[in-house]
């Protein structure tokens, strides 16, 4: 015996198969981006980018107006172990973790007094150490 579908059914079977879609895609996004609350977040993040990209008067380079925004995000959390860091500071951070650095090997701060610089730190075998710098000189 022969079976045949009508069209009504045709259409159930569609939009029961487009509601399954829908709920997979729903599901998807969930894991992907966190839930509603992250979604809900990054609308509002775009929305404040996009303002300022078509109404601020001058130029912003939107690159730095998102960092600003990330390191605000992260700053927010009050958690003082937790930093945002551009590309180019993160491979500065690499750079410094790997002990990989350019320059004499010397830290120095500003002195408020005598507004001259004097020598923090002296990285082991580093020019500045091979060269006698020492703490507590001053530049």
């Amino acid at each position: 015996m022969k079976r045949s579908f009508s069209f009504a059914n045709l259409i159930v079977a569609c939009a029961a198969g487009a509601a399954i879609g829908v709920l997979c895609m729903i599901a998807i996004y969930a894991a992907q981006f966190g839930g509603f609350d992250s979604y809900a977040a990054a609308r509002k993040f775009s929305a404040v980018y996009n303002a300022i990209d078509k109404y601020y008067i001058g130029d912003a380079d939107m690159e730095d107006v998102s960092d600003a925004g990330y390191s605000a995000m992260v700053d927010a959390t009050g958690d003082q172990w937790s930093a945002y860091f551009n590309a180019d500071d993160y491979k500065r951070l690499q750079q410094y973790t790997n002990n990989s650095y350019n320059g004499i090997g010397v830290t120095i701060v500003k002195d408020a007094e005598t507004e001259l610089y004097k020598v923090q730190a002296v990285l082991e075998d580093s020019p500045a150490s091979r060269a006698g710098v020492q703490i507590g000189d001053t530049l």
